[in-house]
């Protein structure tokens, strides 16, 4: 065999393995780009969702405490409620931190409404509070490390 009957054969494998690994490698390559595709669309969403979660908790616990403070009913309650659903409504119930969370809300709204004293319910709007800061944590962190 002369020189050129090897070029001809390894001009051959070259040609043979680009064909078999060129699907893998554009596989692979299609793979990455959409999942950083999917993280740029999904952390903004998730970044909203946590401003707005911090937000409804921020004007529930407003409410719950002037309310507290007033215990005037009507309008106040309903607006409790409101928000307390819609927090709940954001919330993923299969998480226990969320279902605790929740639970936590029930509480300071029922708290509120009694007679039990303001150390429970200063108490439990203290645990709400801590609950809902491990959420939005998490939930930071999940954004910051592009977890989906």
């Amino acid at each position: 065999m002369e020189i050129r009957d090897y070029l001809a054969i390894g001009s051959l494998v070259v040609a043979a393995l680009a064909v078999i690994v060129q699907p893998f490698t554009a596989l692979i390559v299609a793979k990455n780009s959409r999942q950083i595709a999917v993280r740029q669309i999904i952390s903004p969403m998730r970044q909203a969702w946590i401003d707005r979660l911090r937000d409804r908790m921020a004007e529930l616990l407003s409410e719950i405490s002037e309310f507290c403070e007033k215990r005037d009913g009507g309008m106040s309650v309903k607006r409790l409620l409101l928000l307390k659903w819609q927090i709940e409504l954001m919330l993923n119930m299969t998480e226990t931190e969320h279902q605790n969370l929740v639970s936590l809300l029930d509480d300071v709204i029922h708290l509120s409404h009694g007679q039990d004293g303001p150390g429970q319910f200063s108490a439990a709007l203290d645990r709400t509070v801590a609950a809902c800061r491990s959420i939005l944590k998490i939930e930071w962190e999940r954004v910051k490390s592009g977890d989906i």
